[in-house]
């Protein structure tokens, strides 16, 4: 559909769940993804996961498309219209995702569905994440390595803040309280 990729493409088609849609479905799928069309895909709700996934593996495989803020955005919007939805197929998508630090970008909104999607199995990856940001900040590095836009220098505190959000909601204990989270998200937000 989206793609414009070449190896990454069969790597990312096998993390999408298979889905039969119509071709009335397909349509006004595709069309709501090109509109950005959240509210509308949150209706839809699983039929338009996998076409929402292919969008954003596209986004994430592509230079140019993942710095693009606006672009980029709607990429992380996307991955969040999938938490509203709850599908658990898309958990390894999500997680690969998530730990592949070349999308590092979305790992907020990553680590936010996850946590919304509410599977236990996404535990380990949401730690994995959690501890090499944290790796970050103990070596006083609050941007790690690039991740896409370059512009805040404390990324790694909203990182960190999602994927402790997330590991509690999925009743994981984490180390960070959630007093200091809201001091690292202020200091994110200044």
């Amino acid at each position: 559909m989206f793609f414009t990729g070449s190896c990454s493409f069969e790597q990312s088609s096998a993390l999408i769940p298979k889905q039969e849609l119509s071709p009335q479905q397909e349509e006004e799928i595709k069309q709501a993804i090109k509109q950005a069309n959240h509210s509308k895909l949150r209706r839809i709700g699983k039929p338009a996961v996998p076409l929402m996934l292919e969008r954003i593996f596209e986004i994430a495989n592509d230079a140019k498309l993942s710095r693009d803020v606006v672009v980029s955005s709607d990429a992380c919007n996307f991955i969040i219209d999938i938490g509203h939805i709850k599908d658990k197929r898309a958990l390894p998508a999500l997680e690969y995702l998530l730990k592949n630090t070349k999308y590092r970008t979305f790992r907020p909104s990553l680590a936010y569905a996850l946590g919304m999607i509410g599977d236990k199995r996404a535990i380990e990856a949401l730690m994995e994440v959690y501890k090499q940001e944290k790796g970050y900040l103990a070596k006083g590095d609050t941007k790690g390595p690039d991740y896409g836009w370059g512009l805040a220098s404390d990324y790694t505190y909203h990182v960190l803040v999602a994927s402790a959000t997330a590991l509690e909601k999925l009743g994981k204990k984490v180390d960070i309280p959630p007093d200091e989270r809201a001091r690292f998200q202020k200091k994110f937000y200044r």
